[in-house]
């Protein structure tokens, strides 16, 4: 909110209000989700910031492809993977700086290239098992 001053924020008015609200939008972020991709993919907007990140992350979602690298209207941010941690955990923070937008054509090539060994170690210094597991209950 403070990087967009003079955007309005509405609150949700159910799932259709919401999709056509999102397609009607000029400039979109959309959150990591297929419903808010697909109003966006689907919207006039002008500028489209999307974060490459979860399921629009190649790497952590082989079996999804949802970066529309021809779209020109788009722009990435490609963000360091994150499993198991809530967003507001201070994990996050330790990543500050470690985001950066990125022109098509470069994400194309950093997603084309062999993603580098999972390292346990990174993996288990930010994960919260309290979290994971109020989250994903069928694990226990």
């Amino acid at each position: 909110r403070a990087r967009f001053p003079a955007a309005r924020f509405l609150p949700s008015r159910g799932p259709m209000v919401d999709f056509a609200r999102l397609r009607a939008s000029r400039h979109l972020v959309p959150a990591i989700s297929t419903f808010s991709w697909l109003a966006a993919w689907l919207s006039e907007a002008q500028t489209v910031f999307l974060p490459v990140l979860g399921l629009f992350n190649p790497r952590q979602a082989p079996e999804v492809d949802l970066l529309p690298l021809d779209d020109p209207r788009f722009r990435f941010t490609l963000f360091p993977a994150q499993y198991g941690a809530p967003v507001a955990q201070v994990a996050h923070a330790r990543q500050a700086g470690w985001w950066r937008e990125m022109p098509a054509d470069a994400l194309a090539r950093v997603m084309a290239r062999p993603a580098p060994p999972r390292e346990k170690a990174a993996y288990l210094a930010v994960f919260d098992e309290s979290f994971y597991r109020s989250t994903y209950p069928n694990v226990a």
